[in-house]
């Protein structure tokens, strides 16, 4: 209880006798180049590192480091030596619980040096868990992606980074599992869930690491995190939920599953099929060793009018196996 009265304390204080050659500037130099991207902070664009920092809160004015920018952006071993109990945890689990995880989980973020390196590796591991769909062409005709599922588990990370305990024992995590993706922080939260969903008021644990996300455009202006969160139902057709305990909160949101994948791939495949294709689908699904004369004589064209279909269909339908001893396989179930 009295960490929890301690919200937006700790990781404001400075931290004695340090400066940024504690932190790694590696990451400081591409947390610069976002952050001047977004151009939320134009004015600190040109200036030197130590004014830049003392701007956004990684530093004080006397040029310490804040823990929030200690923790941000530090150096090994500086992080590990101020903040003992930090880490950043991400695990992906095959199938759906956690018995599994001890032994058969098949990716572990390795350990990171500060909250901003582990956010770049999780946001490419998240990228890959939803859908991009193109939604058209732009005037340089550049193909555009609808990007919605990635930018909400996006600010599902930087609102648990920046609501998590990094001085607690207890560590946060994020478990991917075949069907769901769930966001495990430990502490509870600062007010009623009711409460923050009808105000726009927000009371992050760690204010610095929360307007440095903002500031790199990984989360929401404050007030707003939550709302975003829960659009996830809106724009995949999957639930998601938030559990909360007097001490912890995990948010979940359900993942399309592989078969349920597969088959929304196969109903979008099959409505772009000509006739012709829908025909020659058919006469491999029922007989895949059929040859592509049979198929050509069963439709009434000539041969290599099969062949240029079947090289069009080379996505869908694949021959494996030799000439006379190979079959037809089908990669969906049209």
């Amino acid at each position: 209880m009295i960490r929890d009265q301690s919200f937006g304390i700790q990781s404001q204080k400075s931290i004695p006798d340090t400066n940024i050659d504690m932190l790694n500037r590696d990451a400081l130099t591409d947390f610069r180049g976002e952050v001047r991207h977004w151009g939320l902070v134009s004015h600190l664009d040109s200036v030197s590192d130590e004014d830049f920092c003392k701007g956004v809160g990684i530093t004080d004015h006397s040029g310490q480091l804040t823990y929030g920018g200690l923790i941000m952006l530090g150096k090994s071993p500086y992080t590990f030596n101020f903040v003992p109990t930090f880490c950043a945890d991400y695990v992906e689990i095959p199938g759906t619980g956690l018995e599994a995880m001890t032994k058969n989980y098949t990716y572990r973020i390795p350990e990171q040096q500060n909250l901003w390196e582990a956010s770049r590796v999780i946001l490419r591991r998240l990228r890959t868990l939803v859908n991009t769909p193109m939604v058209g062409i732009n005037e340089r005709g550049q193909s555009v992606e609808d990007f919605s599922e990635y930018d909400i588990l996006r600010e599902a990370m930087a609102n648990q980074m920046a609501h998590a305990d990094h001085f607690s024992p207890r560590r946060s995590c994020i478990h991917v599992f075949d069907d769901r993706i769930e966001f495990l922080n430990p502490g509870g939260m600062p007010m009623p869930l009711d409460v923050m969903e009808s105000s726009f008021e927000s009371q992050p644990r760690n204010p610095v690491i929360a307007k440095l996300f903002r500031l790199a455009h990984l989360s929401e202006n404050l007030g707003y995190g939550l709302r975003k969160l829960k659009r996830w139902q809106e724009v995949t057709n999957r639930p998601m939920h938030i559990e909360t305990t007097i001490n912890s909160v995990k948010v979940t949101f359900d993942l399309q599953t592989r078969e349920a994948e597969k088959t929304d791939v196969a109903k979008n495949v099959a409505k772009n099929l000509t006739e012709r294709q829908q025909q020659i689908i058919a006469l491999i699904s029922e007989n895949p060793q059929t040859t592509r004369a049979e198929i050509a004589f069963t439709i009434g064209v000539a041969t290599k009018t099969i062949e240029r279909e079947l090289a069009a269909l080379s996505d869908i339908v694949q021959y494996v196996g030799s000439k006379k001893g190979g079959h037809w396989e089908l990669q969906y179930n049209i």
